[in-house]
């Protein structure tokens, strides 16, 4: 039986809404009295929090932390809060949080607005988001889930780092909300077998299925994997797959008996392979002796072994017919040795692994037939820990761009589409937490002055000065280094300007020489970080000054809520295009449910929190995923997973239940935004094929609501096709002990078009079935959506200021059009707060009650007729108890039939 709430006492209604003459929303739901919550505030709680006037980081917080009556939360929907302050403002709101009994905190950032004297809010317990580092203990959450049954505290307070000063105000109002027991209908789903283009893109981004450190195993088929430290020749996915490693020779002995010329019958071949083994490489095979050579297994082969065949394996010489004389190739390997040199190197080294094959027999496993499933791997040029070349060396601009030049032109040679991502987290170890760029020893101390400008020191001679770097005095009487511009513990435009200097060396060298490598720019961290910050500071400017050559950005995000990602690179985008008319892709080159320490430090986590990784790793990464096929299909390019090894449940169950989420976008619709519905079709895309021949529906669904979700979904095959029997399988956790994996079961469906599946689903999970087609997908994109961007970005709407902007159409494009949204990116409205007027014609806009660094993506339907080539669009705040909010992206999205 669960606890009772205290008997019921009056609650304190002290709040008189601020008068208006504009009619009024609608009126709230009933609450019932809340006697132990109105006795937290009596008469009045006042609270005065000096926020200072500087500018912080993200987290800077002010709270009072107050004890919530025992008892179970359940019956209640949220809660309204009262709040009187003598200084109206529109630059600060009240923060609420809530503490489970086992130390997680949840928090809504914006609850209550101070804009009137007299502001009352509602905020509902599904509203909250997991306090991501702004908690007044600690965050983190053994499961997402805001347990209403375990309360424990309230805070009330601010969370504000823009240096607004003091702000004052007394809390007269708290009272919970009732929820009457209402039954929900379940979610009505549907895929419908239509193939589907988004902005020219009409399959599933096989790369955002990556690993890094290590790499993600092939049994789960990734898309791309990520290095550091690359030399100036590409990591070429098909040149490493043929390259030797000890599990590829089977009897390592024999072989280098061979190699020795030991063994009569390969001594022609030994005696030609030696004259091109690296000559490095060659004295110590010669000096190892088969017998004697000891490892550490019975199946390991010697590493120089393995690094000798691999040295010669990109020779357009290796074949030589007196040598392989008696050697017999197949056919269709002799006409390619005959050929050899018109072939690009990774040809040849493809080739000359399948001669030594024929040639060595039963000593050397054939390479598979299928794979490898990499498209690309992502080169990190540059470690967050080694201090710019700019600052220690007179001759970086030409070492930058030897370099790109050499990558460029061995690319090439690959005949492979390269991927460079430019220098990993220059925002975190260059900046103040670190110093690594702000070393005294790079700079000229002969011309340091208090308050005046750094200039480089090389041994030959003075360097630049550096915008934005002053020499300023510490705690130990000495001139340092500070980047006046920075405000937290990552890089300042200062060292913006020492990064962008280098990517305008090795990316116009890249280009020059080959056009086709993909340059990823970028700062190793979130772009929508700290309000904005990092993109107005770092990344808007990087793009601005080298938007030329290169062709995508890259970030780092872990822990939080993942959907503010896609929400960001919705306006990446809309910048890229209307500003530099540019599509830049996204990459995220690392991610995981992990601390970041080298961040921000550590965090002391509750030991339930340490019981559920692989749970948390498994439900962070499927959202991520899943929601990166529903929103970003045509936008993300790449996701590597870090330390995949380190939660090998939540690996096998997030990647092995999505492994054939692939190939051609099918369309999905769903009538419940927190159920996601995205559907593929396997064996359709040319450069992530399945290993088994055939066509594949791939259907997927995630409840990422934080209670058990009824789903009905009806599955249509595409058109032409019919089902063959097929499997379906779900997550699932054991909610005592957290072990997780993924149960699945057959399906019948041989001969049909169509499946309905009625599903209960428990929160955070996901469920996919997979569905043979008897039959071929149209080549045809059945349905196109293109989307056009307004050029203003990040604006605001407040009182009496609306924000105000046009978006142009394609008119061809809009007299084919059959269906068309608003598709916005917005933060921090409130229920019934904010109204879009496009082309005279009202919306009302959905809310977007959001943490910190996160934003929601929204779309509305609208009337292809009231649509123009120029189309006006107004985002208002309505009249009531409203501070404003955000538009950080307004987009119009258009749905044609295929041409």
């Amino acid at each position: 039986m669960r606890p009772m709430l205290p008997a019921p006492v009056i609650a304190l209604l002290l709040c008189v809404p601020a008068c208006s003459t504009a009619p009024r929303p609608a009126a709230p739901p009933a609450s019932r009295p809340a006697p132990g919550l109105s006795a937290l505030v009596g008469d009045g709680l006042a609270m005065s929090f000096d926020m200072g006037t500087q500018r912080r980081n993200w987290t800077h917080a002010r709270h009072t932390v107050l004890a919530l009556p025992q008892g179970d939360y359940s019956d209640y929907s949220g809660l309204r809060l009262s709040v009187h302050t003598d200084r109206p403002r529109d630059d600060v709101q009240v923060t609420v949080w809530l503490r489970e009994e086992d130390g997680s905190w949840y928090y809504a950032k914006g609850a209550v607005p101070l804009v009137d004297n007299q502001n009352s809010a509602e905020v509902r317990f599904a509203d909250f988001s997991e306090a991501e580092w702004c908690a007044p203990s600690n965050h983190m959450d053994e499961d997402y889930v805001l347990d209403l049954s375990a309360l424990s505290h309230i805070a009330i307070g601010v969370i504000n780092p823009l240096g607004v000063g003091q702000v004052d105000f007394t809390v007269t109002g708290l009272e919970l909300l009732s929820s009457p027991p209402t039954p929900t209908p379940p979610a009505k789903a549907t895929v419908t077998g239509k193939t589907l283009s988004v902005n020219g893109h009409n399959v599933v981004p096989a790369g955002i299925f990556a690993g890094y450190a290590g790499h993600l195993p092939q049994e789960y088929r990734p898309g791309c994997q990520r290095d550091l430290y690359p030399s100036s020749y590409p990591r070429v996915p098909r040149q490493l797959f043929v390259r030797f490693d000890s599990k590829d020779l089977t009897d390592w002995r024999a072989m280098l008996a061979a190699l020795r010329g030991q063994t009569p019958q390969y001594k022609a071949v030994a005696d030609h392979l030696l004259t091109l083994i690296d000559e490095k490489l060659r004295p110590r095979i010669a000096a190892m002796d088969p017998a004697r050579v000891k490892t550490r297994t019975p199946e390991e082969a010697p590493r120089e072994l393995c690094d000798a065949l691999n040295s010669v394996l990109r020779s357009r010489r290796l074949y030589d017919v007196r040598a392989f004389a008696g050697v017999t190739l197949p056919p269709h390997l002799a006409r390619r040795v005959a050929g050899i040199d018109a072939l690009n190197d990774t040809e040849v080294m493809e080739t000359n692994r399948r001669v030594l094959e024929a040639t060595f027999g039963a000593m050397i496993r054939p390479v598979p037939e299928h794979g490898p499933t990499e498209i690309f791997h992502i080169d990190c040029f540059g470690e967050r820990k080694e201090p710019a070349p700019l600052l220690w060396r007179a001759d970086w601009k030409q070492m930058l761009e030897q370099y790109g030049r050499t990558y460029a032109a061995n690319a090439r040679k690959a005949g492979y589409q390269a991927h460079l991502e430019f220098w990993n987290e220059p925002y975190l170890n260059w900046a103040e937490r670190s110093r690594t760029n702000l070393q005294t020893k790079f700079f000229d101390a002969a011309e340091a002055v208090e308050g005046g400008p750094v200039r480089v020191k090389y041994r030959d001679g003075p360097g630049p000065v550096i915008p934005h770097f002053k020499w300023v005095r510490g705690s130990d009487g000495a001139l340092k280094v500070v980047d006046e511009t920075a405000f937290s513990y990552w890089s300042g435009r200062g060292n913006g300007w020492i990064y962008d200097q280098m990517l305008a060396a090795v990316g116009p060298a890249i280009k020059a020489e080959n056009p086709d490598v993909q340059v990823i720019a970028g700062w190793g961290f979130r772009w929508q970080e700290d309000h904005w910050a990092a993109w107005e500071m770092l990344y808007r400017p990087t793009i601005d000054r080298n938007s030329e050559w290169i062709d995508a950005i890259h970030e780092h995000h872990y822990q939080g809520d993942t959907t503010g990602m896609n929400g960001a690179y919705e306006v990446l985008l809309a910048y890229s295009v209307t500003k530099h008319g540019k599509w830049l892709y996204c990459y995220n080159t690392e991610t995981n449910d992990l601390i970041d320490a080298p961040a921000r430090g550590g965090v002391d986590t509750p030991e339930k929190a340490r019981a559920a990784t692989q749970y948390r790793r498994m439900v962070y990464n499927l959202r991520d995923l899943i929601y990166c096929v529903k929103e970003s299909p045509d936008k993300a390019r790449a996701r590597t997973m870090i330390h995949h090894e380190k939660a090998p449940a939540a690996t096998a169950a997030t990647f092995g239940l999505l492994k054939d989420l692939r190939g051609r976008l099918i369309e999905t619709q769903c009538d419940d935004d927190g159920v996601w519905v995205v559907a593929s079709v396997d064996g359709t895309d040319p450069q992530a094929m399945p290993p088994q021949p055939g066509q594949t529906l791939v259907a997927v669904v995630f409840n990422d609501h934080r209670e058990a979700r009824p789903v009905s979904i009806a599955v249509s095959a595409p058109q032409g096709t019919k089902f063959r029997d097929g499997v379906e399988s779900q997550t699932f956790v054991h909610p005592d002990d957290y072990s997780i994996g993924v149960r699945s079961g057959p399906v019948k469906a041989k001969g049909t078009t169509s499946r309905t599946f009625d599903l209960a689903l428990p929160p955070r999970t996901a469920w996919k079935v997979s569905l043979p087609l008897e039959g071929s997908v149209t080549p045809a994109d059945q349905l196109q959506r293109t989307q056009y961007f307004s050029p203003d970005i990040l604006a605001t709407a407040t009182r009496g200021r609306p924000h105000m902007t046009t978006i142009a159409l394609d008119t061809r494009t809009l007299a084919e059009s059959s269906r068309a949204w608003a598709r916005l990116v917005l933060e921090d409205v409130a229920r019934g707060e904010g109204t879009m007027q496009l082309n005279g014609r009202s919306y009302p806009l959905p809310p977007a009650y959001t943490a910190d660094n996160v934003s929601r993506i929204v779309q509305i339907p609208l009337d292809v007729a009231t649509l123009t080539a120029i189309n006006e669009l107004r985002f208002f705040v309505n009249d009531g108890n409203h501070a404003g909010y955000r538009i950080d992206m307004a987009s119009i999205v258009l749905e044609r039939p295929g041409r």
